[in-house]
């Protein structure tokens, strides 16, 4: 679970069953979907995810309603629930929204200390290894972004990102996945971020970023 959204929970006073199967099952659809077991447009069967999650029916309904309202699955009537799928048009105005919500956050952080641009730079080096498994590259890209957007105190706007990241992650895996230089690439583009972040230049940071940004949703345009 992403801090945001860990911090969005506490927040509200989340029911303790949240925390238990309801948060697991919620958790593990995510992370199907993330690994892309279960594609954009797919159709989740119930029973199905209780058995392959080992949860009963009553946790999976309502991890299957919490996911609906992020917007990450899609419901209808006639067809029920399913992984929710993107034209280009609607993941080129998700984009636009990142772009606007995350330049925001970027240009209000402060000046980073020693302590979070060693954790980024951490970070960064798992990210650089070649072997690191696409799913995996894709989890710690997200923690090394939100690493940065929760050092700002625009908390409104980072709960907002988060929603945003998780309706398109499965699309920005596949756009990973047919990254042959992946692991250099988003390095080098990392190390650049966190140039930026430790000289305070937050509009250089905004223009990294942006850059990085539509360099994925180029890639994605030929797949969706």
């Amino acid at each position: 679970m992403s801090p945001a959204r860990a911090a969005t929970k506490a927040a509200a006073g989340t029911p303790a069953r949240r925390g238990g199967a309801v948060e697991r099952a919620t958790d593990a659809i995510r992370d199907l979907i993330l690994t892309r077991v279960l594609l954009p447009g797919q159709q989740l069967i119930q029973d199905d995810l209780a058995e392959r999650i080992g949860l009963s029916r009553g946790p999976m309904r309502e991890a299957l309603r919490a996911l609906s309202q992020d917007g990450l699955i899609s419901y209808s009537p006639n067809r029920g629930y399913s992984v929710t799928r993107f034209n280009l048009a609607e993941m080129t105005q998700m984009y636009t929204l990142r772009d606007l919500i995350e330049s925001q956050v970027l240009r209000t952080l402060p000046e980073p200390t020693a302590k979070q641009l060693r954790a980024l730079r951490t970070v960064n080096e798992k990210i650089k290894n070649p072997d690191v498994s696409v799913a995996e590259a894709m989890r710690l890209n997200r923690d090394f972004h939100f690493q940065i957007f929760n050092a700002s105190d625009q908390q409104l706007l980072v709960r907002e990102l988060d929603r945003w990241w998780d309706m398109s992650m499965s699309y920005m895996v596949m756009g990973i996945g047919i990254w042959a230089e992946r692991a250099e690439m988003m390095g080098a583009a990392h190390d650049n971020q966190i140039e930026a972040w430790a000289e305070h230049d937050n509009e250089r940071l905004v223009e990294l970023c942006r850059e990085h940004r539509w360099v994925s949703l180029k890639r994605l345009s030929s797949l969706v």
